[in-house]
């Protein structure tokens, strides 16, 4: 806590990541909430209690303006916590301390003049700022002074827009409540059996059927370890993927081979494909985000994010963005090539699902929570913060603002903006699929229950079918045009981690934990019953292949076998003929290191030890 200069003002920081202003001649009351990254651990006032200095645990020094409440500049991050920062009465100087360094540093700071409005007379409003000559005063028991310049002359500080969630009366909130496996959606149905969900998105049961197609074979891309996440290129010809390897490949989907192979310094989380086929990127398990650009097969650059890497995303308009969720309970945005920081988002929780939308709407879906149990609990509070948060950012891709956020019974896993942009659909660990239409304020037009938490989805290129994957090792193929689940793959050995449909509808990639590959399953869409005629790819956009390359034979997957039909077109599968998966210790999947409990956010000990009781031993006496 510090009383300003004026003692007009009290500023109070902590652990809950904020920093409350509250005004001293009016009882404390509230005056401002300025949200930070991190806990805050020392704060301090500019002499003419203008300007307010804090750090903490994000490592770095935020100088704010009290008037605005909006962060002025930071600080280049330092090696370990800030514990101390102080203003000199001159204004000239902000010196602070941290943990892990044996110096106290000296940061030259300047107060600029600024025209408030040219309407406005000539009132102007001073500004602090870093400034472009920067010299750093460093002390190491006697002061000795060094210049740090680069090879410029000049320091130039790169100052982000933190976006936080608003208040109470800011942006939309919406609650989704939990349906139980089993029970019926609650769209509603217009005439003719079509739900208010597939009239807007205009889709129909005479467009046809999706199910397996028995006359092509499931294909495998193999790698030499498990694969974690998976992206097809706008034209269908490529696929990228990474997992445990530490390798980035981008596959030819034609003829099977390799296009393209990057070495990773560690295993891989998330991958992403640009929407128009410029760029791949990755996030790694130790926080790195890499890019490369798909034509020359060039790195165009990486950088290092405070927390845990969890998603990512591209977007190619308004222009090319890059966001990455971390467990630092935010969004980084990135505008690429040149990696420059455009904003932080806030979340409040672990993010786990990014999703823009289609087009130049310039809109970004969030979902996650934060779990500290590791799903040994699986009744949760709020404060987990299980949500799907939605940004605007803008037309021109250079700010970010916060819309609104729906909250749900558990961790969100996974979020899919449909191709034509109208819907969002969100699962996650509520073992259910909520689909929210985008243009009447995210309201909810389709609730679709699963047997078992939601870690992925994928929509067909037309916006008629939703894959969805996760903890049923299973994937399944929903028609949104009915609600109603089409056709289930064949069972994996474990959880699936990610699915994808191609551009054109013809093949169905996902990969899952225990599996060193990718699998392709091809699918095809048939007409109404009655009808044998059959449609396919699904989208009009013709898929462009790429350049003649050598085949290559490659093996059947494991498990792979002929997948039988569903249920008659007339008498779609029902919910309640989908077995219920039961999982136990004796039967579960098996798991040769830790490494699959570590990257799908529950213990392995927990996954273990759930079906299990402990009990007095008859068998052996109590020693005292």
């Amino acid at each position: 806590a510090a009383f300003s200069a004026s003692g007009e003002f009290l500023a109070v920081g902590g652990e809950n990541r904020r920093i409350a202003i509250l005004h001293v001649v009016r009882s404390f009351e509230r005056f401002a909430d300025l949200p930070c990254l991190a806990g805050v651990r020392c704060l301090a006032w500019s002499s003419d209690s203008r300007f307010l200095a804090s750090g903490g645990e994000d490592m770095r020094i935020s100088v704010w303006s009290v008037a605005t409440g909006r962060v002025l500049f930071q600080l280049p991050k330092v090696s370990d916590w800030v514990c101390c920062v102080a203003f000199s009465p001159d204004r000239s100087l902000l010196g602070y301390c941290s943990f892990g360094c044996n110096q106290v540093t000296l940061q030259p700071v300047q107060v600029e003049q600024h025209v408030l409005h040219p309407s406005l007379d000539v009132t102007k409003v001073p500004s602090l700022e870093a400034p472009k000559n920067t010299q750093s005063l460093k002390s190491s028991g006697t002061v000795k002074l060094d210049q740090h310049q680069d090879s410029a002359g000049a320091t130039t500080l790169v100052v982000p827009v933190i976006v936080g969630l608003g208040t109470a009366d800011e942006g939309f909130h919406l609650k989704v409540s939990q349906v139980d496996a089993g029970q019926p959606s609650q769209s509603s149905t217009a005439r003719g059996g079509h739900t208010m969900l597939a009239k807007v998105l205009g889709v129909s049961r005479a467009d046809g059927q999706l199910r397996p197609c028995t006359m092509r074979q499931p294909q495998a891309l193999n790698h030499a370890d498990e694969v974690m996440s998976i992206a097809f290129s706008p034209d269908g010809s490529t696929l990228v993927a990474a997992g445990e390897d530490a390798t980035l490949v981008v596959w030819n989907v034609q003829s099977k081979v390799r296009c393209m192979e990057a070495k990773l310094g560690c295993a891989a989380v998330a991958v992403a494909y640009a929407p128009n086929g410029r760029f791949v990127a990755v996030g790694d398990v130790e926080s790195t985000l890499a890019v490369w650009d798909v034509a020359s097969r060039e790195e165009v650059g990486s950088t290092t994010l405070e927390g845990e890497v969890l998603s990512i995303a591209l977007a190619s308009q308004p222009k090319d963005l890059l966001a990455a969720g971390t467990t630092a309970k935010n969004v980084v945005l990135l505008s690429l090539p040149g990696f420059d920081t455009i904003a932080q988002l806030r979340h409040d929780g672990h993010v786990r699902s990014l999703s823009f939308s289609p087009g130049p709407s310039g809109l970004l879906a969030g979902g996650g929570g934060t779990d500290e149990m590791n799903g040994l609990m699986t009744k949760k509070v709020s404060h987990c913060e299980m949500k799907t948060v939605i940004w605007s950012v803008g037309t021109d891709g250079a700010s970010g603002k916060y819309l609104g956020s729906i909250a749900f019974d558990d961790i969100v896993h996974a979020t899919a903006f449909t191709p034509c942009g109208k819907a969002l659909a969100v699962g996650g660990e509520h073992r259910s699929i909520a689909i929210l239409l985008v243009d009447q304020g995210f309201k909810q037009a389709a609730h679709l229950p699963c047997t078992a938490g939601v870690r992925c989805l994928s929509w067909s290129p037309d916006s008629h079918f939703l894959a969805s994957g996760g903890e049923d090792m299973q994937v399944s193929i929903w028609d949104v045009a009915t609600e109603r689940l089409a056709f289930k793959l064949p069972k994996s050995p474990d959880w699936v981690c990610s699915v994808c449909f191609s551009p054109d509808g013809s093949w169905l990639a996902c990969c899952g934990y225990a599996l060193k590959e990718v699998t392709l399953h091809p699918v095809m869409c048939s007409a109404e019953a009655g009808d044998a005629s059959v449609r396919t790819p699904l989208a009009a956009t013709p898929n462009s292949a790429g350049p003649p390359m050598p085949a290559v034979a490659v093996a059947s997957p494991v498990g792979a076998k002929k997948i039988t039909l569903p249920a008659p077109e007339d008498e779609p599968l029902s919910e309640q003929a989908v077995p219920q998966v039961h999982v136990s210790a004796a039967s579960g999947p098996k798991h040769g290191s830790d490494k699959v409990g570590r990257r799908r956010g529950r213990t392995l000990l927990g996954a273990m030890l759930l079906p299990m009781t402990l009990q007095p031993s008859e068998a052996r006496s109590k020693v005292n």
